[in-house]
């Protein structure tokens, strides 16, 4: 039984990941994620209730759409198994929940448009400063809160002393709501966040270059930092891997 419930709660996971993509598409463009049928962005055809069943629709239509075989992003399904593998871990938490929907949907929304609404990390950091209330009463809550001004200083002086050209502004506002979150694990996450930033930008040069890109990564491009801040939180939050615990391991 306990199998068949842990697969029920992946479906709605799923479900909600694909609902959260839509979120994060339709985000200001005028357009209500709860108005209106999903539709193929290259021929505009209205999808089907079989088309739209999340990560299986994907499979047997072998990544492309029904009626014009144009390819249909990686995106969908990985944000979908993303949600269902979060929903798994924290079924029973609806703050936190919440929490890591709304990040998900700020992922996206910066790797598609290179920005974070404000709104979108307004509510985030909302909801994350009430978790760290929540999970420090009776202990040392003035040091819990600490950690979200701590978690966004540094974004915020390579943004100021760069003029922008380094780091977002958008990325210390998220980092505010990141260090509330993670609390002391910020550390870690921080570390990680720029490891993986630094490995993915170091992979999407090499295969450009294999495949000779013509539109390549330079150092002058801009580059999205809120899915690697949200992989190395990923990471930490759920999986508690630390940073120096790695460097430690790596020289022995």
């Amino acid at each position: 039984m306990n199998y068949l419930w842990d697969l029920l709660i992946l479906a709605v996971g799923a479900t909600v990941g694909s609902f959260l993509n839509v979120v994060a598409l339709r985000y200001g463009t005028g357009k209500s994620p709860l108005v209106g049928r999903s539709f193929c962005p290259a021929c505009n055809t209205k999808l089907s209730a079989i088309d739209l069943i999340p990560v299986l629709s994907f499979i047997f239509l072998r990544g492309r759409c029904r009626s014009c075989r144009a390819k249909i992003s990686w995106q969908y399904p990985l944000v979908e198994i993303l949600t269902a593998v979060i929903f798994l871990f924290l079924f029973k938490s609806p703050l936190a929940l919440i929490v890591w929907c709304l990040l998900i949907v700020i992922m996206i929304y910066d790797w598609r448009h290179k920005i974070i609404p404000d709104s979108l990390v307004l509510a985030f950091g909302i909801l994350a400063l009430a978790m760290a209330i929540l999970n420090n009463l009776g202990s040392d809550l003035s040091l819990a809160l600490l950690w979200g001004p701590l978690f966004a200083a540094p974004f915020f002086l390579l943004w100021y002393f760069s003029g922008g050209k380094w780091m977002g502004l958008g990325d210390a506002k998220l980092g505010l709501g990141l260090g509330w979150l993670l609390g002391v694990a910020s550390i870690d996450a921080f570390i990680l966040a720029f490891w993986i930033g630094a490995t993915v930008s170091l992979l999407i040069v090499g295969w450009q270059s294999w495949q000779k890109d013509q539109k390549k990564l330079t150092i002058k491009s801009e580059v999205p930092f809120a899915p690697f801040l949200f992989a190395a939180t990923f990471l930490v939050y759920f999986f508690k891997l630390s940073a120096f615990e790695l460097v430690n391991n790596l020289f022995k």
